[in-house]
């Protein structure tokens, strides 16, 4: 995937150079996990309310989150075309010692739901955790 065809977009924060590489290094590791490539992905670092908009615009559901991911990729292609929305808010909340943990996290978990992983289960949310984690622990592995 080249750098043009990722987009990330520091809608809330600062913009940092060591994030922009990181989030990059981990949709890369994800896509190639996934067997997928990426034609044009954005990845939106905004806040609760933001994300709370677009849950209640698009899914009818008035509630915060912390990943949203809007897929516009033809489904019978193994390219991925879409935004992750990531409530930094949420990031901060959420992550129990480290903040770039949970914020890869939340990543790989809207990237997965890019390539058609879902969770309507328990089953299926395990799943989706523990394939996340494996992409993590490569990210880990690497930085």
């Amino acid at each position: 995937m080249n750098d043009d065809r990722l987009i990330v977009v520091f809608e809330t924060e600062p913009y940092d150079e060591q994030l922009y590489e990181n989030i990059k290094k981990m949709i890369f590791i994800a896509a190639e996990g996934e067997l997928r490539h990426c034609c044009g992905l954005s990845v939106i670092l905004a806040d609760d309310m933001l994300l709370k908009r677009l849950k209640r615009d698009y899914l009818n559901l008035d509630e915060t989150t912390d990943v949203l991911a809007f897929d516009v990729s033809d489904d019978q292609s193994d390219l991925i075309e879409g935004d992750i929305y990531i409530s930094m808010d949420r990031v901060r909340e959420q992550a129990q010692g480290d903040e770039q943990d949970e914020l890869c996290k939340l990543i790989v978990h809207g990237f997965l739901h890019l390539c058609g992983h879902d969770h309507h289960d328990d089953v299926s949310l395990e799943r989706m955790i523990r394939l996340g984690d494996k992409y993590i622990q490569m990210f880990n592995s690497e930085t």
